[in-house]
C-alpha cells in the first residue's frame, strides 16, 4: 500500500484513512488512521499567527463592554448590606453650630444632630473659635443628651466641665466631651445644654459640636 508522505496538519487533526506518522520507540513509521481525531490546542497567538492560520482576530468593542458592565440596576438592594460595606466608608463626622447664648438657661437644650439610621457614636466634641481657659470659681458645663425623636428626653450621653481641671481649649481646636459612646436609632436627636457655676464662663459665639458616628443600618 502506498502512503501519502504529507504530514497531517496537527493544528486541525486528521480524518479516518489519512496517512500519518507514528513513532514506535526507535523510528518513525507510517500508517493509516482507523478513526478521526480532532486536535484542540490552547495557548496564545499573536496577529501574525492568527493571520497565517486564517482565523479572524477576536475583538471586544465598547458596545460589548457596555452590555456586560456592572451597573447600579444590576445590583439588587438585597445584596447591599452594611456588613459588605467597608468600615471606613460607614464612619462619618457631623458638625453643627452650637447656638447657646451666655444667658441661656440650663434647661434649654438645642438640637445638634439627628440620627439618619441606627448608629453608634464614639465621640462628641466641642470646637471653639477662640480660646477658653477653665476656672474653678466661675465656669460652664455642657451636657449632651439623647433627646429621643422629639428632642425632649434628658438621657445624658456626654459631659464637659470647663473648670480648672477641664483645662484650656485653644482657639480652633477640639475638646472631647466625656462619653462612653452608645447607640442611636433612626430619628433620635442629640441635644446640648449649658450649665453655669458661679457667674459662669463665656461660651464664645460660633462654637460647634462635632458628633463622630458609625452607620450600622
Amino acid at each position: 500500500m502506498a502512503y501519502a508522505t504529507t504530514m497531517p496538519d496537527w493544528n486541525v487533526g486528521f480524518a479516518q484513512g489519512m496517512a500519518h506518522w507514528v513513532h514506535n520507540g526507535s523510528a518513525l513509521i507510517q500508517g493509516l488512521s482507523d478513526f478521526a481525531e480532532q486536535h484542540t490546542h490552547t495557548g496564545t497567538a499573536d496577529g501574525a499567527q492568527v493571520a497565517a492560520g486564517g482565523y479572524a482576530a477576536l475583538s471586544i468593542d465598547d458596545a460589548d463592554l457596555a452590555a456586560n458592565a456592572v451597573t447600579t440596576a444590576k445590583i439588587t438592594d438585597a445584596n447591599v448590606t452594611a456588613a459588605k460595606l467597608a468600615t471606613g466608608a460607614k464612619t462619618f463626622t457631623h458638625m453643627a453650630l452650637l447656638t447657646l447664648a451666655a444667658d441661656d438657661a440650663a434647661t434649654l437644650a438645642v438640637p445638634v444632630f439627628v440620627s439618619p439610621g441606627t448608629v453608634t457614636f464614639s465621640a462628641i466634641s466641642l470646637v471653639t473659635p477662640t480660646q477658653i481657659v477653665g476656672a474653678d470659681t466661675n465656669y460652664f458645663t455642657l451636657t449632651a443628651y439623647n433627646g429621643g425623636t422629639v428632642g425632649t428626653t434628658a438621657t445624658a450621653i456626654g459631659t464637659l466641665t470647663m473648670n480648672a481641671a477641664g483645662g484650656t481649649i485653644l482657639a480652633k481646636s477640639i475638646k472631647a466631651l466625656t462619653t462612653a459612646g452608645g447607640t442611636l436609632t433612626t430619628g433620635q436627636i442629640v441635644t446640648v445644654s449649658k450649665g453655669t457655676v458661679g457667674s459662669g464662663l463665656q461660651l464664645p459665639a460660633g462654637c460647634q459640636i462635632v458628633v463622630k458616628y458609625t452607620l450600622v443600618s
